[in-house]
């Protein structure tokens, strides 16, 4: 089967497809948007369980800072936000005790790294801290929140990072109704008829040239291939994805975009592993709002706050979550519980008794997404604006790894990333 788009081919439907769809909709493009998965959404994935009084994310969960994105579309929507409680807790030598200040202490670690001179890995950059505890909390903090192997990580896209509104030192907030919502208010243009969005259509080969793009895709549940055409595409799928393009959900990519292997080279695609436990009774302390045991499996933990729920998320990211791949449902719930159960003072067998459910993806096991999200190498601080540079007006590349100024990893980084590709081909750069 084959179709003749006549305007843009989107590649992807997360937040930086949607949005990318969006700008060009609105400005009377045609659009056809290929979505491998059965949803759209991409690595936001809310799901709802009726005796829950909040959704459960078992993807992209927090607003941080407040970035002018994020504000405009929630206001926009009449959605509703809540302010994350940042009491922040630490078990460790057998007790569970608060920290006080623990975002300023973490703060002056990071705003105290040299980033200038030549770039070097952020294991590096670290080393004269370490000794502190103040340099501990910094080097956790930053392997889990950035889902980074420190001894790869470039100190100055750190910088950049921390520097910017979305940083985890600048605050967060929770979409009460679920961040699904933001998802559904990007794609309410699709809804017209310039917009035509094919889920579970993989696409497997995109040919490009000024004016043309081919793209040849698969059905992901059977079906018969389909050939789209369009003046210009816009690829906006997960670095794990574009990185491979031989792999079974790869896209080979012809002629072989200038710049983007290179790109490529000096980004990496993070690992996490997020588990969300459902218990029938709220079981850890009422003014626990982030935990955090240091060297455990699951080393950061935090609740519904200043909601009470019986819900609490576990969290490994970088190195930590690398150890965690692989194990199935009853094994990741047997390592939460023994984590968990000393460190909130419950005995570990009546903590598994009122244990009702374990909320799990697996992102890193995800073919369309192969892990969770981007961070630059040494010497990459520059690769994700490298990557997502347009292509004589005819190919764009989007998503969270080709936001610049320290966006990656983000959803607004994603989502301006998507606006700034369509405009890109809006005015034939």
């Amino acid at each position: 089967m084959s179709g003749d788009a006549g305007g843009v081919i989107v590649v992807g439907a997360g937040v930086a497809g949607l949005a990318a769809a969006s700008e060009l909709i609105r400005a009377g493009e045609r659009v056809t948007i290929l979505e491998a998965r059965d949803r759209i959404g991409g690595r936001i994935h809310t799901h709802r369980v009726p005796s829950l009084p909040l959704p459960i994310e078992l993807g992209a969960e927090f607003m941080h800072g407040e970035t002018e994105t994020l504000r405009s579309l929630v206001a926009a929507s009449g959605l509703t936000s809540c302010d994350v409680g940042e009491e922040h807790h630490v078990f460790e030598r057998g007790a569970l005790r608060p920290v006080g200040a623990f975002w300023s202490r973490v703060g002056r670690i990071l705003g105290g790294l040299d980033t200038g001179g030549a770039d070097r890995p952020v294991e590096a950059a670290l080393h004269p801290h370490r000794r502190s505890k103040a340099g501990q909390w910094a080097a956790r903090y930053i392997e889990g929140f950035h889902a980074a192997d420190l001894a790869r990580m470039s100190v100055r896209a750190l910088g950049r990072s921390e520097s910017g509104e979305a940083s985890g030192t600048s605050g967060a907030s929770r979409l009460l109704s679920g961040y699904d919502a933001l998802v559904a208010a990007l794609a309410e243009p699709l809804g017209g008829a310039l917009a035509d969005l094919r889920l579970r259509m993989a696409v497997r080969e995109l040919r490009w040239g000024p004016g043309r793009v081919t793209v040849y895709a698969t059905g992901t549940a059977g079906g018969a291939p389909e050939t789209v055409t369009g003046r210009a595409a816009i690829v906006a799928v997960p670095l794990g994805v574009l990185q491979d393009p031989e792999a079974a959900s790869g896209i080979r990519v012809e002629p072989e975009p200038p710049g983007w292997r290179e790109a490529g080279r000096l980004l990496a695609m993070g690992h996490v592993v997020r588990l969300v436990l459902q218990f029938r009774e709220v079981p850890w302390p009422r003014d626990l709002g982030f935990l955090h045991v240091p060297g455990a499996p699951i080393p950061t933990w935090w609740t519904p706050a200043p909601i009470r729920a019986p819900m609490i998320t576990g969290w490994a990211g970088g190195p930590s979550a690398r150890a965690l791949l692989g194990l199935d449902r009853q094994q990741l719930a047997a390592a939460a519980l023994d984590v968990l159960a000393p460190a909130i003072g419950v005995p570990r067998t009546r903590l598994g008794g009122l244990l009702v459910d374990l909320h799990h993806h697996d992102w890193s096991g995800d073919p369309w997404s192969r892990g969770a999200y981007s961070y630059a190498l040494v010497g990459g601080a520059d690769a994700f604006a490298a990557l997502g540079q347009p292509l004589a007006g005819a190919l764009a590349a989007a998503g969270e790894a080709t936001a610049p100024d320290g966006e990656n990893g983000t959803v607004p980084g994603a989502i301006e990333s998507g606006r700034r590709a369509a405009r890109a081909l809006l005015a034939g750069a």
